[in-house]
């Protein structure tokens, strides 16, 4: 499955959660890595912290959920960040969220509980996106994400 819409991002983050988790993903002392825009949680629980360039405003943002694991290997063209993660969940449902809440227009992932994840998160514009800082929320956004979950057992 695969759907797109534009997230509205504060504070420089917004959230792959998965549902079993107590708290909102802490990325702990690995956000001190510049180039890096996919953080999991330190507990290893709630889900994966993401770090994009825009600090406030529009991004556009797509999810595909798949039955295995893309090519990791390499950055597909038009692309340019990729990064990925896998994670145990602790719930049964792992989706896109910003602080304020979940992002329902976008697919989510149906897990067992205890059972590893993947999550690939292919991105372009970040740089753009961190030299304007914040976007009003009416323009169009300048940062897209491709997120990409999968089982990973």
């Amino acid at each position: 499955m695969r759907a797109s819409h534009t997230v509205h991002v504060t504070d420089g983050q917004y959230f792959v959660l998965d549902d079993g988790g107590d708290a909102y993903p802490n990325p702990g002392s690995a956000l001190d890595t510049a180039d890096r825009i996919l953080f999991p949680d330190v507990s290893g629980k709630n889900g994966v912290y993401v770090m994009p360039g825009t600090f406030d405003g529009p991004i556009d943002v797509t999810v595909e959920t798949l039955d295995t694991r893309p090519d990791t290997g390499t950055t597909p063209a038009g692309w340019e960040h990729s990064e990925h993660v896998i994670v145990t969940s602790s719930g049964s449902s792992i989706f896109v969220s910003t602080l304020d809440d979940r992002v329902l227009e976008l697919p989510a992932l149906t897990v067992q509980p205890g059972t590893s994840y993947g999550v690939r998160l292919l991105a372009r514009g970040v740089e753009e996106a961190r030299e304007r800082g914040e976007l009003e929320w009416d323009e169009a956004p300048v940062e897209s994400h491709l997120i990409q979950l999968w089982p990973a057992t």
